[in-house]
């Protein structure tokens, strides 16, 4: 009996070891429990909008008159990356400060608008490829709630890079396909939001954000007079912002 009770022990305390102590370890080493350096790596899905004005100066056969200036809704959906450093800093065992230097990539993706105009002698359809990128410097609260479970909320300014590869084609006389690439670098830009961060070992965890993105202004470009568009046109994205959900992996340096 005593070597039943003796090996009953051995196998429990086995099992601890093996199994309960890892766990105990990495709740009681929570998230805010120490200063540290982190990096984050995370896929991104954005919700893009923005209002875009067309500038017009064509000048049309038989008298046909066109609107100096049209106001057009350019709403898409793409995805990207996005990555960042940053250092946490525990102000007691539940709330925390944290910053971090962030860069995102957003994919180009093609957003038509057809018919941009549609008369009995003037057709139009525009077709642009948007691409964004962005770095940001971010600043933030974090809260420890149970366990490995906290939640955070975060602000940062930067700078974005914006680019457009357009096409503007036109159906009157002649039938023409105009194209332009635009690069704008050096835009101002902001976002806000915030996210949950589960830790799945002392030094590993996850994290799902969601933020508001305002990237300013993009000119797709001014096209140059053609036989259909004798007065060239000029397009250009005001308030291009998105909506962003990120999920991805968070690395906490050891102290």
């Amino acid at each position: 009996m005593e070597y039943t009770m003796t090996n009953n022990k051995t196998w429990m305390a086995a099992i601890y070891l093996t199994i309960a102590a890892p766990i105990v370890a990495a709740s009681n080493n929570t998230a805010l429990s120490r200063d540290h350096f982190y990096f984050t790596a995370a896929g991104v899905g954005a919700l893009m909008s923005s209002d875009t004005m067309t500038q017009q100066h064509v000048a049309l056969p038989e008298g046909t008159f066109v609107p100096d200036i049209n106001k057009l809704n350019l709403d898409y959906g793409t995805g990207g990356i996005q990555a960042g450093v940053g250092y946490q800093y525990p102000v007691n065992e539940a709330w925390g400060v944290q910053s971090a230097v962030q860069y995102l990539y957003l994919a180009p993706r093609n957003k038509q608008v057809s018919p941009l105009f549609n008369t009995t002698a003037f057709q139009s359809a525009f077709l642009t490829n948007v691409g964004v990128q962005t770095v940001t410097i971010n600043a933030g609260l974090t809260r420890h709630l149970i366990d490995r479970l906290s939640v955070y909320a975060d602000a940062g300014l930067g700078v974005a890079i914006l680019s457009a590869y357009s096409e503007l084609a036109t159906d009157s006389s002649v039938l023409a396909v105009v194209e332009s690439q635009t690069n704008i670098p050096n835009q101002f830009t902001w976002q806000a939001g915030g996210g949950i961060k589960c830790k799945v070992s002392p030094d590993w965890g996850v994290d799902f954000g969601v933020h508001y993105a305002q990237f300013g202004n993009l000119n797709h470009g001014s096209f140059a007079e053609s036989p259909s568009l004798p007065g060239g046109d000029y397009f250009k994205s005001n308030n291009l912002s998105a909506v962003l959900f990120s999920f991805g992996v968070r690395y906490s340096m050891p102290a």
